[in-house]
């Protein structure tokens, strides 16, 4: 009996060593799930159009390279298989056990010179990439590693985008305004090339391009909004900013309008106080608190609060009425032995007034004192009566107190331009902002974005207002809440 059982055992070994399924002694089979990033659905920007994988040992020879050229393979032989619009699947037969770098190109031939038993170098690890990759498609790529081991080795790989999309959607806040939009821009963020495998670091040797314009002359009616085609770039260091150009007009203007050349100054400062001088223009920052003074249409003067930050320098900067807050120091001999010295509203082209104790505008220069220096401040007096920020009011009179009564003046820098604009426009357009801000993932408050990354959709919402009664436009551009890569590039 015993050797009757003894005989069953090895007749089990015997069949067990017949399988014939196993892959050959020593080696294993890889099996490749290969699909696109999540994306909402596969348009002609999303496709997998053509694919090429190089199985690499860890001495960098190139083991095989398989190519969804060669049509979909027979049962046990190396190849790639198209199994939809973004996804396809791979196999590699009878592979030596140990491990691999799997390197990934879609619809692009770079790199199509290295072929099996090549060795790659950092020529193939740090390839790079243009714009005129050859083959339709957005270019994309991913690297995997995998330990093979003898039988099935499965492994997935969704492929990267090479590229990052930029959406613009600007929308007519007004009530009863008729934008028009001449054109809208990108500042010079698009480099001429990128790494076709992702790296720790951007391409250095860039050189950074400007993005075509957005779009053509476009009108928007009151709560609508337009978003823009998309544009693509490489992934970049580089801080985006827009610009938009346009005019707004009566509810009636439904016809584009005609265009004329105009002179267009652009300003700019930085927020160090400066010393004066006769000519210069400035800002006048109160000390206490971010409230800069102001000249208004009625002649009447005030202050507005500016926020911290360059995103509300930015919006300050392109407002329509910006030269009411800039004012020029300036000095007249009005006898042999007097001279005034008086701050003029580049704005309302009227100077500083003491109207028997109550400061206006006025059309002649009058007499004010300004005493202190850059660094403490200059209080700003006439007739014994100071200017000071009484809590978010301007006051004129003896009680202010420092620091409330000091005021920081900041240089403005102007630069004049002839441009072509839309010609009776009650307000021109001319917006632009170079610190945009997301909202960071990881700490969750806003953010200056600094950089875009392969496969990232920007979404930018500007949204424009209008103040008929003062003629002030003003933006506000949105806070991005996330940097998604989960979208369509079509």
């Amino acid at each position: 009996m015993k050797r009757f059982l003894l005989l069953i055992f090895f007749t089990s070994l015997i069949g067990c060593s017949k399988n014939p399924h196993a892959t050959e002694s020593g080696s294993g089979n890889i099996e490749i799930s290969i699909t696109l990033p999540a994306t909402k659905s596969a348009r002609s920007g999303d496709e997998i159009k053509s694919l090429r994988i190089w199985l690499v040992d860890k001495n960098g020879n190139i083991a095989r390279v398989i190519t969804s050229a060669a049509g979909s393979p027979a049962a046990g032989v190396d190849g790639i298989t198209m199994t939809g619009m973004g996804t396809a699947s791979a196999q590699f037969i009878n592979v030596e056990r140990a491990s691999y770098t799997l390197y990934f190109v879609a619809n692009s031939d770079a790199l199509s010179s290295y072929t099996a038993g090549a060795t790659i170098d950092d020529a193939f690890k740090n390839a790079t990439i243009d714009y005129e990759y050859g083959i339709n498609g957005m270019p994309l790529s991913v690297v995997k590693e995998i330990h093979v081991v003898p039988g099935k080795n499965m492994i997935s790989a969704s492929l990267v985008r090479i590229c990052a999309k930029i959406h613009v959607t600007v929308r007519n806040s007004t009530l009863d305004k008729m934008i028009w939009i001449k054109d809208i821009s990108l500042n010079d963020i698009r480099p001429d090339k990128t790494y076709l495998f992702e790296q720790d670091s951007f391409f250095p040797g860039a050189v950074y391009e400007k993005l075509e314009k957005m779009t053509t002359v476009i009108g928007l009616e009151p709560n609508t909004e337009m978003t823009c085609p998309a544009v693509y770039l490489f992934e970049t260091d580089k801080a985006p900013g827009i610009k938009i150009r346009g005019g707004v007009f009566a509810g009636t203007q439904t016809t584009e309008p005609n265009v004329t050349t105009k002179t267009i100054s652009s300003y700019s400062f930085e927020e160090t106080s400066e010393s004066l001088n006769e000519g210069n223009r400035y800002l006048v920052m109160n000390k206490s608190m971010r409230y800069l003074l102001k000249g208004h249409r009625s002649g009447s003067v005030g202050i507005d609060f500016l926020a911290s930050g360059d995103g509300p320098k930015n919006h300050l900067l392109a407002s329509s009425d910006i030269e009411d807050y800039i004012w020029t120091y300036e000095s007249q001999r009005v006898s042999l032995w007097k001279r005034y010295y008086d701050l003029k509203n580049l704005g309302q082209n009227k100077y500083l007034k003491n109207s028997s104790g109550k400061l206006d505008l006025g059309t002649s220069i009058d007499n004010f004192s300004f005493n202190e220096d850059s660094t403490n401040g200059y209080t700003i007096s006439s007739g014994g009566n100071y200017i000071w920020n009484n809590a978010g009011t301007l006051d004129f009179n003896n009680k202010g107190k420092s620091p409330q009564n000091q005021w920081y003046f900041y240089k403005v820098n102007s630069v004049t331009t002839t441009e072509e604009v839309f010609d009776g426009a009650e307000a021109l357009i001319n917006y632009s902002d170079n610190d945009l801000n997301h909202i960071d993932p990881d700490l969750g408050v806003a953010v200056p974005l600094q950089r875009i990354k392969r496969n990232e959709s920007i979404d930018i919402r500007v949204n424009i207002f209008f103040n008929k009664n003062t003629g002030k436009l003003d933006f506000q551009t949105e806070i991005w809440e996330t940097v998604k890569n989960e979208t369509t590039f079509d």
